[in-house]
Protein backbone atom coordinates (compact mmCIF):
# COMPACT_ATOMS: atom_id res chain seq x y z
CA UNK A 1 0.00 0.00 0.00
CA UNK A 2 2.41 2.58 0.61
CA UNK A 3 4.33 1.37 -2.43
CA UNK A 4 1.35 1.92 -4.12
CA UNK A 5 0.89 5.55 -3.01
CA UNK A 6 4.63 6.48 -3.68
CA UNK A 7 4.53 5.29 -7.53
CA UNK A 8 0.99 6.60 -8.21
CA UNK A 9 2.50 9.88 -8.56
CA UNK A 10 5.17 9.30 -10.33
CA UNK A 11 2.77 7.21 -13.06
CA UNK A 12 0.76 10.13 -13.28
CA UNK A 13 3.49 12.28 -13.69
CA UNK A 14 5.03 10.16 -16.83
CA UNK A 15 1.42 10.33 -18.50
CA UNK A 16 1.45 13.82 -18.30
CA UNK A 17 4.98 14.28 -19.92
CA UNK A 18 3.90 11.32 -22.79
CA UNK A 19 1.08 13.43 -23.51
CA UNK A 20 2.26 16.59 -23.69
CA UNK A 21 4.78 14.96 -26.09
CA UNK A 22 2.65 13.80 -28.41
CA UNK A 23 -0.04 16.50 -27.86
CA UNK A 24 -0.80 17.57 -31.66
CA UNK A 25 -0.45 21.34 -30.28
CA UNK A 26 3.52 20.57 -30.38
CA UNK A 27 3.25 18.92 -33.20
CA UNK A 28 1.89 22.37 -34.78
CA UNK A 29 5.31 24.45 -36.67
CA UNK A 30 4.72 28.00 -34.49
CA UNK A 31 6.09 29.42 -38.17
CA UNK A 32 3.09 28.34 -40.12
CA UNK A 33 1.09 29.65 -37.34
CA UNK A 34 2.67 32.61 -37.66
CA UNK A 35 1.92 32.70 -41.69
CA UNK A 36 -1.38 33.40 -41.24
CA UNK A 37 -1.66 35.27 -38.37
CA UNK A 38 -4.64 38.40 -38.86
CA UNK A 39 -5.16 41.61 -36.75
CA UNK A 40 -8.28 42.24 -35.17
CA UNK A 41 -11.55 42.49 -37.14
CA UNK A 42 -12.87 45.70 -35.43
CA UNK A 43 -9.20 47.16 -36.08
CA UNK A 44 -8.86 45.56 -39.86
CA UNK A 45 -12.39 47.33 -40.65
CA UNK A 46 -11.79 50.89 -39.62
CA UNK A 47 -8.41 50.63 -41.72
CA UNK A 48 -10.53 49.84 -44.86
CA UNK A 49 -13.29 52.22 -43.92
CA UNK A 50 -10.72 54.71 -43.46
CA UNK A 51 -9.04 54.06 -47.11
CA UNK A 52 -12.66 53.92 -48.76
CA UNK A 53 -13.18 57.64 -47.44
CA UNK A 54 -9.78 58.64 -48.21
CA UNK A 55 -10.48 57.22 -51.94
CA UNK A 56 -14.16 59.06 -52.25
CA UNK A 57 -12.56 62.50 -50.83
CA UNK A 58 -10.28 62.43 -53.29
CA UNK A 59 -12.29 61.61 -56.12
CA UNK A 60 -15.69 63.02 -55.42
CA UNK A 61 -14.27 66.32 -56.61
CA UNK A 62 -12.64 65.54 -59.66
CA UNK A 63 -16.31 66.09 -62.08
CA UNK A 64 -16.18 69.76 -60.67
CA UNK A 65 -12.88 70.99 -60.06
CA UNK A 66 -12.72 72.20 -63.30
CA UNK A 67 -15.58 74.34 -63.64
CA UNK A 68 -15.28 75.37 -59.65
CA UNK A 69 -11.83 76.23 -60.33
CA UNK A 70 -13.06 78.20 -63.39
CA UNK A 71 -16.20 79.68 -61.40
CA UNK A 72 -13.33 81.16 -59.67
CA UNK A 73 -11.51 82.61 -61.86
CA UNK A 74 -8.62 79.90 -62.09
CA UNK A 75 -7.15 77.56 -64.70
CA UNK A 76 -6.86 73.67 -66.04
CA UNK A 77 -3.66 73.73 -64.50
CA UNK A 78 -5.04 75.01 -61.22
CA UNK A 79 -7.91 71.60 -61.54
CA UNK A 80 -5.00 69.89 -61.66
CA UNK A 81 -3.39 71.47 -58.45
CA UNK A 82 -6.28 70.59 -56.88
CA UNK A 83 -6.13 67.18 -57.49
CA UNK A 84 -2.43 66.93 -56.81
CA UNK A 85 -2.23 69.02 -54.14
CA UNK A 86 -3.26 67.00 -50.49
CA UNK A 87 -0.75 64.02 -52.10
CA UNK A 88 2.18 66.76 -52.43
CA UNK A 89 1.04 67.71 -48.59
CA UNK A 90 0.64 63.98 -47.49
CA UNK A 91 4.46 63.78 -48.18
CA UNK A 92 5.73 66.84 -46.40
CA UNK A 93 3.16 65.23 -43.13
CA UNK A 94 4.82 62.50 -43.07
CA UNK A 95 7.77 63.03 -41.08
CA UNK A 96 5.91 64.36 -38.42
CA UNK A 97 2.89 61.86 -38.68
CA UNK A 98 5.78 59.18 -38.30
CA UNK A 99 6.97 60.48 -34.94
CA UNK A 100 3.70 61.23 -33.80
CA UNK A 101 2.48 57.27 -34.17
CA UNK A 102 4.86 56.19 -32.02
CA UNK A 103 5.21 52.74 -34.07
CA UNK A 104 1.25 52.44 -33.85
CA UNK A 105 -1.94 53.28 -35.89
CA UNK A 106 -4.51 54.84 -33.73
CA UNK A 107 -2.87 58.41 -33.04
CA UNK A 108 -2.59 59.07 -36.64
CA UNK A 109 -5.74 57.55 -37.86
CA UNK A 110 -7.85 60.02 -35.44
CA UNK A 111 -5.72 63.26 -36.50
CA UNK A 112 -6.25 62.28 -40.15
CA UNK A 113 -10.09 61.86 -39.31
CA UNK A 114 -10.21 65.77 -37.93
CA UNK A 115 -7.93 67.09 -40.98
CA UNK A 116 -9.88 65.39 -44.17
CA UNK A 117 -13.36 66.74 -41.88
CA UNK A 118 -11.37 70.24 -41.80
CA UNK A 119 -10.08 70.07 -45.15
CA UNK A 120 -13.32 69.60 -46.79
CA UNK A 121 -14.82 72.75 -44.43
CA UNK A 122 -12.48 74.73 -46.31
CA UNK A 123 -12.94 73.24 -49.52
CA UNK A 124 -17.00 74.11 -49.27
CA UNK A 125 -16.69 77.41 -48.02
CA UNK A 126 -14.74 78.69 -50.56
CA UNK A 127 -17.18 79.78 -53.36
CA UNK A 128 -19.05 81.26 -50.15
CA UNK A 129 -16.14 83.45 -49.46
CA UNK A 130 -15.21 83.83 -53.77
CA UNK A 131 -11.52 83.04 -52.90
CA UNK A 132 -9.70 80.30 -55.41
CA UNK A 133 -6.82 79.95 -53.54
CA UNK A 134 -9.52 78.51 -50.05
CA UNK A 135 -9.79 75.37 -52.49
CA UNK A 136 -6.41 74.99 -52.64
CA UNK A 137 -5.74 75.27 -48.77
CA UNK A 138 -8.52 73.06 -48.07
CA UNK A 139 -7.12 70.31 -50.25
CA UNK A 140 -3.78 71.22 -48.34
CA UNK A 141 -5.62 71.03 -44.67
CA UNK A 142 -6.43 67.48 -45.65
CA UNK A 143 -3.32 66.35 -46.31
CA UNK A 144 -2.23 64.31 -43.24
CA UNK A 145 -5.40 62.23 -43.92
CA UNK A 146 -3.95 61.29 -47.34
CA UNK A 147 -1.08 59.82 -44.98
CA UNK A 148 -2.88 57.08 -44.08
CA UNK A 149 -2.97 55.34 -47.55
CA UNK A 150 0.77 54.74 -46.12
CA UNK A 151 -0.24 53.61 -42.78
CA UNK A 152 -2.92 51.34 -43.97
CA UNK A 153 -0.55 49.37 -46.26
CA UNK A 154 1.55 49.40 -43.35
CA UNK A 155 -0.98 48.34 -40.85
CA UNK A 156 -1.94 45.06 -43.60
CA UNK A 157 1.79 43.82 -43.85
CA UNK A 158 3.12 44.65 -40.08
CA UNK A 159 4.45 41.05 -39.03
CA UNK A 160 3.56 41.92 -35.52
CA UNK A 161 -0.06 41.14 -36.82
CA UNK A 162 -0.02 39.58 -39.86
CA UNK A 163 1.20 36.97 -41.11
CA UNK A 164 3.43 35.97 -44.06
CA UNK A 165 0.59 34.17 -46.10
CA UNK A 166 -2.16 36.74 -45.02
CA UNK A 167 -0.22 39.81 -46.52
CA UNK A 168 -1.22 39.65 -50.06
CA UNK A 169 -4.76 38.95 -49.70
CA UNK A 170 -5.23 42.40 -47.18
CA UNK A 171 -2.88 43.80 -49.75
CA UNK A 172 -6.13 43.15 -52.23
CA UNK A 173 -8.81 44.45 -49.46
CA UNK A 174 -6.96 47.71 -49.86
CA UNK A 175 -7.15 47.81 -53.43
CA UNK A 176 -10.87 46.29 -53.25
CA UNK A 177 -11.70 49.51 -50.95
CA UNK A 178 -9.57 51.68 -53.47
CA UNK A 179 -11.88 50.67 -56.49
CA UNK A 180 -14.84 51.24 -54.58
CA UNK A 181 -13.21 55.19 -53.90
CA UNK A 182 -12.84 55.50 -57.81
CA UNK A 183 -16.29 54.08 -58.16
CA UNK A 184 -18.48 55.76 -55.48
CA UNK A 185 -16.35 58.93 -55.38
CA UNK A 186 -17.16 60.61 -59.02
CA UNK A 187 -20.40 59.18 -58.74
CA UNK A 188 -21.57 60.66 -55.61
CA UNK A 189 -19.56 64.02 -57.24
CA UNK A 190 -21.68 64.06 -60.00
CA UNK A 191 -24.74 63.28 -58.69
CA UNK A 192 -24.68 66.07 -56.16
CA UNK A 193 -23.25 68.37 -58.84
CA UNK A 194 -27.25 67.56 -60.70
CA UNK A 195 -28.32 67.97 -57.19
CA UNK A 196 -26.41 71.16 -56.40
CA UNK A 197 -27.42 73.07 -59.48
CA UNK A 198 -31.28 72.56 -59.64
CA UNK A 199 -31.55 73.66 -56.04
CA UNK A 200 -30.66 77.42 -57.06
CA UNK A 201 -27.46 79.98 -56.63
CA UNK A 202 -26.93 79.43 -53.17
CA UNK A 203 -23.10 80.18 -52.25
CA UNK A 204 -23.78 77.55 -49.55
CA UNK A 205 -24.79 74.80 -50.94
CA UNK A 206 -24.33 74.03 -54.55
CA UNK A 207 -22.93 71.71 -57.40
CA UNK A 208 -19.40 72.47 -56.44
CA UNK A 209 -19.89 72.84 -52.40
CA UNK A 210 -21.88 69.83 -51.78
CA UNK A 211 -19.22 67.07 -52.12
CA UNK A 212 -17.49 69.07 -49.29
CA UNK A 213 -20.35 69.14 -46.80
CA UNK A 214 -21.20 65.67 -47.12
CA UNK A 215 -17.40 64.31 -46.57
CA UNK A 216 -16.85 66.57 -43.80
CA UNK A 217 -19.91 64.36 -41.75
CA UNK A 218 -18.37 61.64 -42.63
CA UNK A 219 -15.48 61.67 -41.47
CA UNK A 220 -16.40 63.31 -38.05
CA UNK A 221 -19.12 60.47 -38.04
CA UNK A 222 -16.15 58.16 -38.38
CA UNK A 223 -13.51 59.93 -35.45
CA UNK A 224 -16.29 59.38 -33.61
CA UNK A 225 -16.44 55.67 -34.09
CA UNK A 226 -12.26 55.09 -34.85
CA UNK A 227 -12.35 56.49 -31.08
CA UNK A 228 -14.52 53.90 -29.90
CA UNK A 229 -13.92 50.91 -31.65
CA UNK A 230 -9.94 50.80 -33.20
CA UNK A 231 -7.38 48.63 -30.91
CA UNK A 232 -4.11 49.57 -31.40
CA UNK A 233 -1.34 47.53 -32.18
CA UNK A 234 0.89 46.21 -29.32
CA UNK A 235 4.26 48.64 -30.20
CA UNK A 236 7.47 48.23 -29.38
CA UNK A 237 9.85 50.70 -27.91
CA UNK A 238 13.03 50.75 -29.23
CA UNK A 239 16.36 52.24 -27.67
CA UNK A 240 19.76 53.05 -28.58
CA UNK A 241 22.36 50.49 -27.27
CA UNK A 242 24.00 52.29 -24.43
CA UNK A 243 27.19 50.81 -26.00
CA UNK A 244 26.50 53.38 -29.23
CA UNK A 245 29.98 55.21 -29.75
CA UNK A 246 28.88 58.71 -31.37
CA UNK A 247 31.06 60.92 -29.38
CA UNK A 248 33.75 62.69 -31.50
CA UNK A 249 31.66 61.98 -34.84
CA UNK A 250 29.78 65.18 -35.13
CA UNK A 251 28.10 64.22 -38.38
CA UNK A 252 27.08 60.78 -37.25
CA UNK A 253 25.25 62.53 -33.94
CA UNK A 254 23.57 65.19 -35.99
CA UNK A 255 22.56 62.10 -38.39
CA UNK A 256 21.12 60.38 -35.49
CA UNK A 257 19.09 63.01 -34.39
CA UNK A 258 17.72 64.22 -37.45
CA UNK A 259 16.56 60.14 -38.14
CA UNK A 260 15.30 59.97 -34.80
CA UNK A 261 12.63 62.79 -35.68
CA UNK A 262 11.30 60.67 -38.56
CA UNK A 263 11.04 57.19 -36.14
CA UNK A 264 13.02 55.47 -33.39
CA UNK A 265 12.93 52.21 -35.84
CA UNK A 266 14.85 54.48 -38.20
CA UNK A 267 18.46 54.11 -36.46
CA UNK A 268 18.30 51.05 -35.24
CA UNK A 269 21.18 48.37 -37.06
CA UNK A 270 19.84 46.22 -39.95
CA UNK A 271 21.03 43.89 -42.48
CA UNK A 272 22.30 44.94 -45.54
CA UNK A 273 20.29 43.94 -48.61
CA UNK A 274 21.80 41.53 -51.16
CA UNK A 275 21.96 42.78 -54.92
CA UNK A 276 18.81 40.86 -55.86
CA UNK A 277 17.12 42.24 -52.65
CA UNK A 278 17.91 45.64 -54.14
CA UNK A 279 17.12 45.22 -57.56
CA UNK A 280 13.47 44.16 -56.71
CA UNK A 281 13.37 47.02 -54.03
CA UNK A 282 14.45 49.41 -57.29
CA UNK A 283 11.83 47.71 -59.52
CA UNK A 284 8.82 48.06 -57.14
CA UNK A 285 9.72 51.96 -56.55
CA UNK A 286 9.67 52.22 -60.26
CA UNK A 287 6.44 50.03 -60.32
CA UNK A 288 4.98 52.09 -57.33
CA UNK A 289 5.73 55.55 -58.78
CA UNK A 290 4.38 55.42 -62.31
CA UNK A 291 1.19 53.13 -60.84
CA UNK A 292 0.21 56.14 -59.56
CA UNK A 293 1.44 58.83 -62.45
CA UNK A 294 -0.81 56.98 -64.59
CA UNK A 295 -3.79 56.62 -62.42
CA UNK A 296 -2.89 60.80 -61.37
CA UNK A 297 -2.71 61.74 -64.97
CA UNK A 298 -6.28 60.48 -66.04
CA UNK A 299 -7.99 61.31 -62.67
CA UNK A 300 -6.78 65.35 -64.54
CA UNK A 301 -7.43 64.08 -67.97
CA UNK A 302 -10.47 62.94 -68.52
CA UNK A 303 -12.40 65.66 -67.00
CA UNK A 304 -10.41 67.83 -68.84
CA UNK A 305 -10.06 66.61 -72.04
CA UNK A 306 -13.78 64.77 -72.76
CA UNK A 307 -15.65 68.32 -72.02
CA UNK A 308 -14.18 70.00 -75.84
CA UNK A 309 -13.24 66.23 -77.46
CA UNK A 310 -14.69 65.58 -80.58
CA UNK A 311 -16.77 62.95 -80.19
CA UNK A 312 -16.78 63.30 -76.17
CA UNK A 313 -18.19 66.98 -75.55
CA UNK A 314 -19.07 65.58 -71.56
CA UNK A 315 -20.21 67.61 -68.78
CA UNK A 316 -19.21 67.05 -65.22
CA UNK A 317 -22.11 65.44 -64.35
CA UNK A 318 -21.26 63.07 -67.48
CA UNK A 319 -17.65 63.06 -66.69
CA UNK A 320 -18.40 61.88 -63.10
CA UNK A 321 -20.56 58.85 -64.62
CA UNK A 322 -18.02 57.82 -66.92
CA UNK A 323 -15.44 57.61 -64.20
CA UNK A 324 -18.32 55.63 -61.66
CA UNK A 325 -19.15 52.92 -64.39
CA UNK A 326 -15.37 52.41 -65.01
CA UNK A 327 -15.15 51.92 -61.49
CA UNK A 328 -18.12 49.63 -61.54
CA UNK A 329 -16.56 47.38 -64.47
CA UNK A 330 -13.51 46.82 -62.30
CA UNK A 331 -14.69 46.22 -58.74
CA UNK A 332 -16.09 42.41 -59.95
CA UNK A 333 -12.50 41.43 -60.91
CA UNK A 334 -11.12 42.81 -57.91
CA UNK A 335 -13.40 40.92 -55.68
CA UNK A 336 -12.63 37.80 -57.90
CA UNK A 337 -9.54 38.76 -57.41
CA UNK A 338 -9.66 38.34 -53.52
CA UNK A 339 -9.86 34.30 -54.11
CA UNK A 340 -7.57 33.90 -56.56
CA UNK A 341 -4.56 35.77 -54.74
CA UNK A 342 -4.20 33.24 -51.85
CA UNK A 343 -2.88 31.24 -55.08
CA UNK A 344 -1.08 33.35 -56.89
CA UNK A 345 2.27 34.82 -56.95
CA UNK A 346 2.96 38.52 -57.08
CA UNK A 347 5.10 38.46 -59.96
CA UNK A 348 2.28 37.36 -62.00
CA UNK A 349 -0.31 39.34 -61.01
CA UNK A 350 2.50 42.71 -61.60
CA UNK A 351 3.26 41.30 -65.43
CA UNK A 352 -0.83 40.53 -66.38
CA UNK A 353 -1.99 43.88 -64.42
CA UNK A 354 1.12 45.53 -66.64
CA UNK A 355 -0.15 44.47 -69.80
CA UNK A 356 -3.91 45.15 -68.73
CA UNK A 357 -3.25 48.71 -68.85
CA UNK A 358 -0.72 49.23 -71.17
CA UNK A 359 -3.84 47.74 -73.68
CA UNK A 360 -5.83 50.23 -72.12
CA UNK A 361 -3.21 52.83 -72.97
CA UNK A 362 -2.44 51.91 -76.88
CA UNK A 363 -6.43 51.97 -77.51
CA UNK A 364 -6.87 55.54 -75.98
CA UNK A 365 -3.47 57.05 -78.25
CA UNK A 366 -4.64 54.88 -81.08
CA UNK A 367 -7.83 56.19 -81.21
CA UNK A 368 -6.77 59.72 -80.57
CA UNK A 369 -4.15 59.74 -83.42
CA UNK A 370 -7.19 58.47 -85.83
CA UNK A 371 -9.33 60.84 -84.53
CA UNK A 372 -12.13 58.26 -83.86
CA UNK A 373 -12.08 58.74 -80.15
CA UNK A 374 -15.77 58.13 -79.02
CA UNK A 375 -17.36 57.11 -75.85
CA UNK A 376 -17.59 53.79 -75.47
CA UNK A 377 -13.43 53.51 -76.98
CA UNK A 378 -12.66 56.17 -74.30
CA UNK A 379 -14.58 53.95 -71.69
CA UNK A 380 -12.97 50.71 -72.73
CA UNK A 381 -9.46 52.73 -71.96
CA UNK A 382 -10.30 53.84 -69.19
CA UNK A 383 -11.58 50.81 -67.70
CA UNK A 384 -8.39 49.09 -68.66
CA UNK A 385 -5.93 51.22 -67.45
CA UNK A 386 -7.98 51.81 -63.77
CA UNK A 387 -7.99 47.74 -63.52
CA UNK A 388 -4.29 47.24 -64.34
CA UNK A 389 -2.94 50.35 -62.37
CA UNK A 390 -5.04 50.36 -59.70
CA UNK A 391 -4.16 46.13 -59.23
CA UNK A 392 -0.68 47.34 -59.06
CA UNK A 393 -0.59 50.64 -56.45
CA UNK A 394 -0.90 47.87 -53.52
CA UNK A 395 1.27 44.70 -54.04
CA UNK A 396 4.25 46.80 -54.52
CA UNK A 397 4.37 46.91 -50.41
CA UNK A 398 2.89 43.25 -49.79
CA UNK A 399 5.70 41.61 -52.30
CA UNK A 400 8.80 43.89 -50.64
CA UNK A 401 7.11 42.72 -46.95
CA UNK A 402 8.31 39.15 -48.49
CA UNK A 403 11.24 39.85 -49.93
CA UNK A 404 12.80 42.38 -47.31
CA UNK A 405 14.24 41.87 -43.79
CA UNK A 406 11.42 42.46 -41.02
CA UNK A 407 13.40 45.62 -39.92
CA UNK A 408 12.80 46.60 -43.66
CA UNK A 409 9.20 46.97 -43.23
CA UNK A 410 9.12 50.88 -42.08
CA UNK A 411 11.68 51.71 -44.37
CA UNK A 412 10.39 49.82 -47.48
CA UNK A 413 6.68 51.54 -47.00
CA UNK A 414 8.78 54.52 -46.00
CA UNK A 415 10.25 54.38 -49.66
CA UNK A 416 7.28 52.93 -51.81
CA UNK A 417 5.06 55.77 -50.42
CA UNK A 418 7.85 58.94 -51.45
CA UNK A 419 6.96 56.84 -55.14
CA UNK A 420 3.24 56.72 -54.93
CA UNK A 421 3.20 60.80 -54.10
CA UNK A 422 5.91 61.63 -56.76
CA UNK A 423 3.69 59.83 -59.04
CA UNK A 424 0.21 60.67 -58.23
CA UNK A 425 1.56 64.59 -57.93
CA UNK A 426 3.50 65.16 -61.03
CA UNK A 427 0.13 62.36 -62.79
CA UNK A 428 -2.04 65.09 -61.56
CA UNK A 429 -0.15 68.05 -62.78
CA UNK A 430 0.77 66.28 -66.11
CA UNK A 431 -2.67 65.54 -66.92
CA UNK A 432 -3.91 68.74 -66.35
CA UNK A 433 -1.86 70.73 -68.73
CA UNK A 434 -2.55 68.15 -71.52
CA UNK A 435 -4.21 71.25 -73.54
CA UNK A 436 -1.58 72.60 -73.62
CA UNK A 437 1.19 69.46 -74.20
CA UNK A 438 -1.23 67.67 -76.36
CA UNK A 439 -3.53 64.24 -76.09
CA UNK A 440 -1.04 62.27 -77.91
CA UNK A 441 2.07 63.61 -75.75
CA UNK A 442 -0.15 62.92 -72.58
CA UNK A 443 -0.49 59.66 -73.24
CA UNK A 444 2.43 58.61 -74.93
CA UNK A 445 4.78 59.51 -71.63
CA UNK A 446 2.01 57.38 -69.71
CA UNK A 447 2.69 54.22 -72.80
CA UNK A 448 6.50 54.81 -71.80
CA UNK A 449 6.92 54.43 -68.81
CA UNK A 450 4.79 51.43 -68.72
CA UNK A 451 6.50 49.72 -70.88
CA UNK A 452 10.17 51.08 -68.77
CA UNK A 453 8.32 49.07 -65.59
CA UNK A 454 7.94 45.86 -67.52
CA UNK A 455 11.21 45.68 -69.04
CA UNK A 456 12.73 46.03 -65.82
CA UNK A 457 10.61 43.36 -64.52
CA UNK A 458 11.21 40.62 -67.13
CA UNK A 459 15.42 39.94 -65.73
CA UNK A 460 14.49 40.06 -61.87
CA UNK A 461 11.67 37.46 -62.57
CA UNK A 462 13.21 34.48 -60.70
CA UNK A 463 13.89 36.72 -57.78
CA UNK A 464 10.63 38.11 -57.16
CA UNK A 465 9.29 34.24 -56.26
CA UNK A 466 7.58 34.45 -52.87
CA UNK A 467 4.87 32.33 -50.73
CA UNK A 468 1.60 32.94 -51.83
CA UNK A 469 -1.32 34.97 -50.58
Amino acid sequence: MPMKTVTTPTVHLQLTATDTAISPDANVDPDREDDFKLPKRSSLTCVLICNLLIQISYFIVIPTSSTYAKSLGGTNAISGAIIGVPTACAALCLAPMLRISKNGYGRPLKIGCLAMALGQFLYAIADRTGWLYLILIGRIVSGPGQVYLMFGKRFCTDPRQVGLRRRATLASWLVLTQAAGTMIGPFAGALLYRIGVSSGDSKWWNGYTAPGWLMMGLWLVFFVVVSCVFEDVQTEIVQESPESDTEGHPKRNLLLRFASFWQDELITPIRKLQPRQQAVLACMVWYATIAFFVLGTWEAFIPSYSKDAPGLKLTPFSSGILFALGGLAVFPILVVNLFTVRKTQERHTFLSASLVGIVGLLIQLMTQVTGKVHYSSFYISWVLVALGFNLLTTLTFALLSKQLPKEWNLRSSLIIQTGNYIGRVTGALWGGVNGKVGANTTIGLDLAFAGIAVLSLLPLWTFMKAKTG
